[in-house]
């Protein structure tokens, strides 16, 4: 089941370990972007078509970007079931959907 994380204070969200991922995105790049937590036990992050799979276990969380989209064209794709997030990204436009996990670094999608 996917829920709403609670409301953290943004100074208590952005202390530790994950880095600011403002300085990671260009300026205007990103349209959209989400965080994917697993907040009742793992949860599988899937991306689309590249078939690139990471589990996280509780508590860990990976942010998702997608860039804008010219108007009239569909972007991103976000799926969820029990346990798993699926982001399906055009696939006419490989790299279109980047990510990065909690430490900061950016994953292959």
């Amino acid at each position: 089941m996917l829920r709403r994380a609670p409301h953290r204070d943004p100074a208590e969200r952005d202390a530790g370990p994950r880095a600011d991922l403002e300085k990671y995105i260009p300026e205007g790049w990103c349209e959209l972007r989400i965080q994917v937590t697993a907040l009742d036990g793992p949860l599988t992050v899937r991306f689309e078509p590249s078939g690139m799979e990471y589990e996280l276990s509780e508590g860990e969380y990976m942010d998702v970007a997608f860039p804008p989209v010219p108007e009239g064209r569909v972007g991103g794709h976000v799926h969820h079931s029990p346990r798993v997030v699926t982001f399906s990204e055009p696939a006419s436009s490989p790299g279109f959907t980047r990510a990065w996990n909690m430490r900061g670094e950016e994953v292959t999608t």
